[in-house]
């Protein structure tokens, strides 16, 4: 078993953790233990949802290769596929 001291210095936090802990019937450590638990879980479940998504955690290690064309995002097709450009 470990023990934490929180000191909170903002008023406003402060408040707002004794409310919610007189609404639900708890003391303010036992509210605290509650919020520090919802925020591990909130953040392992974002964390886990970032690692199995490819776009919000690229892979950086991928080779990239400088083309030279200056306009290759704007006409990709036209480079790609042999479409008209786009002006």
């Amino acid at each position: 078993m470990y023990q934490l001291t929180l000191q909170i210095t903002d008023t406003q936090l402060e408040q707002s953790l004794r409310q919610m802990a007189q609404k639900e019937g708890l003391n303010i450590p036992e509210m605290a233990l509650i919020a520090i638990q919802k925020f591990i879980q909130q953040y392992r479940s974002i964390t886990e949802n970032e690692l199995n998504d490819p776009w919000a955690n690229p892979n950086l290690a991928l080779p990239s290769v400088d083309t030279g064309i200056t306009d290759f995002a704007h006409n990709h097709d036209h480079y790609l596929y042999g479409t008209e450009k786009i002006t």
